[in-house]
């Protein structure tokens, strides 16, 4: 072994797709590298990865000159710039294209890994639903694929980059759960750009060792889980439509774009199509729908119509040619009641809120036998990207021009935003939406999540507010202060423990709010744990100083001081202590040194302030122990 791939060490596991992009990362860099690897017993974990990642005790972690750094888009910036001299450039020069890269790995992580778990057979879950997901994350990745390549060959440009690698670490798994499950998803058919991206992906010098052989993980998914394939010789109704006097039923997975519907005759009768074979779909708004509903046979329909999002709300009764249709059509989108129905197969009364949510919906407009009043759309399979990363052509050059933060005041994830653009001294529009609902501005600047923060910049949206914050500090990077720390490790570091933040502390202060079900005892324990290790993060990042970022307010401060207004709030609510003196005194001193600060002031309301808010909008939690002794 040489200096050089001793001084670069990575614990892991060959099957993990985690380890997969960092070994990928360091052969696009040339950088030689020793691979340790954990055993593969279940539960046994080496004394060198319990050192080396205390906090989540899990792979990868590369170690550098014996400095460790944990979670594997993490790993992937950091082997990017601290290597950064070495071609090639695995994130995008360009801020806002980088930021898009950051958005849509962040996506991949979130989707695709508990698909794959329930596939293999290792999570409990509803393999349907679970594939369905699996699908539906491929086909958005397809349309994204299209639109950022740009004609090329990968999702970098002409070269493999940070998002190609975050998604080609899948591809193995993908290929063993298609054979696990009896499922096609990386499919010519369906995703052919996608499949076309893997096959040149696969063959490529950094990648080829890197991947394990599908049928090596089929064996490994086997010793270690078990599964059974989906719908082995099972026919299955994906949409029914009956145009006479039948509902329609909605089944499958997500965001409809094709149908099936009844053949019509001249009369309007059924025709029975008794052969229905199976279709993969995507289909309407996102509703995760899996109902077992006895269709009878002959209300089965067999033919399938490609249609635009516009054709669908036609078909419901919800074109969007007057005021009150556009209403009708926003509640409709925002409908929650319904999408728990359709999951909880409650039929009846999903079928009739459908049609009885206004007087237009009642009765399906008719639609002739040859079908041509919907509309075909040939490259269906990118139309949710239409308008992902463009600028609406509805938008006049003011607003274009503009830098807009689409946001409410109680989110942490705006705060974060704010705070970053106060430090940086940019001026702009604060959008606030209105409490239980989205606007169309929102829905069509983040179609993929339909959740705040934006940020619009020239028109161009951001989304997910860690990556809003890392983009104003790149595309403002002449503007001091500078939030993420020069130093490559020290930045990796700061990102390793903001992305904790986000894993932590939103599900405990949701449940000690009363909004989320779950025991309030066990969620303020887990806050209290995350703080008590916050507290130790800070004595060691700080170095004495008064920050995070030390001497001024960094990444690591605006992401951790964003949840403080709702954590000082949960202290209230549930009769608990959390940032207290007592417990966490360095931390408690830092709450009060940085919510004094000019950029944070203004930007955190009080936490009455927020008591109120959730008095109002959640379910008001009882305290911890009331009343006991």
């Amino acid at each position: 072994m040489s200096a050089a791939a001793s001084a670069v060490r990575v614990i892991g596991l060959w099957p993990s797709p985690f380890v997969t992009r960092v070994l990928i990362a360091l052969k696009l860099k040339g950088v030689e590298y020793e691979f340790v690897e954990e055993e593969l017993h279940l539960g046994k974990k080496s004394e060198l990865l319990l050192r080396s990642n205390p906090v989540h005790k899990r792979i990868p972690v590369l170690l550098h000159h014996g400095k460790p750094i944990s979670e594997s888009l993490v790993i992937v910036q950091y082997i990017d710039e601290a290597w950064s001299s070495a071609a090639p450039a695995i994130l995008p020069a360009d801020p806002y294209t980088r930021a898009v890269h950051r958005f849509w790995a962040k996506y991949i992580d979130d989707k695709l890994p508990p698909a794959i778990r329930t596939l293999r057979g290792s999570d409990d879950g509803d393999k349907e639903h679970a594939a369905g997901q699996l699908s539906a994350a491929l086909q958005l990745l397809e349309g994204a694929f299209l639109e950022l390549s740009q004609g090329k060959s990968y999702f970098g440009g002409d070269g493999v980059g940070y998002l190609d690698i975050a998604l080609v670490s899948y591809v193995g798994w993908v290929r063993a759960v298609e054979k696990i499950a009896g499922v096609a998803f990386l499919d010519q058919a369906k995703v052919p750009n996608l499949a076309a991206w893997a096959g040149r992906l696969y063959a490529h010098a950094a990648v080829e060792d890197a991947i394990p052989d599908a049928d090596k993980l089929v064996e490994f998914s086997v010793k270690y889980a078990s599964s059974k394939p989906i719908n082995n010789g099972a026919k299955r109704l994906v949409l029914f439509v009956d145009i006479v006097d039948k509902p329609i039923d909605l089944l499958g997975n997500s965001s409809v774009t094709k149908v099936v519907m009844n053949n019509v005759t001249d009369n309007g009768s059924a025709q029975a199509h008794s052969s229905m074979e199976h279709h993969d779909l995507i289909d309407w708004d996102n509703l995760d729908i899996n109902l077992d509903i006895p269709i009878p046979e002959e209300h089965i329909g067999a033919a399938v119509t490609l249609i635009d999002d516009d054709a669908m709300y036609e078909f419901l009764g919800l074109a969007a040619d007057n005021e009150r249709a556009q209403q009708e059509k926003m509640a409709a989108e925002k409908e929650g009641r319904l999408q728990s129905m359709w999951r909880e197969k409650r039929y009846t009364r999903a079928r009739d809120l459908i049609y009885t949510s206004s007087s237009s919906r009642h009765i399906p407009p008719q639609i002739s036998s040859d079908q041509s009043q919907i509309k075909p759309q040939c490259c269906q399979h990118s139309y949710h990207l239409s308008h992902t990363y463009s600028t609406p052509t509805t938008m006049s050059a003011d607003e274009a021009s503009a830098l807009r933060v689409i946001g409410l005041w109680p989110s942490p994830f705006v705060i974060r935003v704010l705070i970053a653009l106060k430090l940086k001294g940019v001026e702009y529009e604060f959008v606030e939406e209105e409490v239980g609902k989205k606007s169309e501005l929102l829905l069509r600047s983040n179609p993929v999540h339909k959740k705040i923060p934006v940020l619009l910049h020239h028109g161009k949206p951001i989304s997910e507010s860690l990556v809003i914050v890392q983009y104003v500090d790149e595309a403002w990077s002449s503007a001091a202060p500078a939030i993420l720390p020069a130093d490559p490790y020290t930045r990796a570091v700061h990102r390793f423990w903001a992305q904790y933040i986000d894993d932590k502390l939103p599900p405990a202060i949701r449940t000690l709010r009363g909004l989320d079900d779950g025991d309030k005892e066990q969620a303020a324990g887990q806050l209290s744990a995350a703080l008590q290790l916050l507290e130790a993060a800070f004595l060691e990042l700080s170095q004495g100083k008064s920050y995070f970022g030390g001497d001024g307010v960094g990444y690591l401060d605006i992401a951790l001081v964003s949840h403080v207004g709702w954590v000082r709030a949960v202290e209230k609510i549930a009769g608990v202590a959390l940032l207290d003196q007592a417990k966490v005194p360095n931390l408690a001193a830092w709450a009060g040194r940085l919510c004094a600060h000019a950029a944070v002031a203004d930007a955190i309301p009080d936490a009455d302030k927020f008591v109120e808010f959730s008095v109002k909008y959640g379910s008001f939690s009882k305290p911890i122990n009331s009343g006991a002794k």
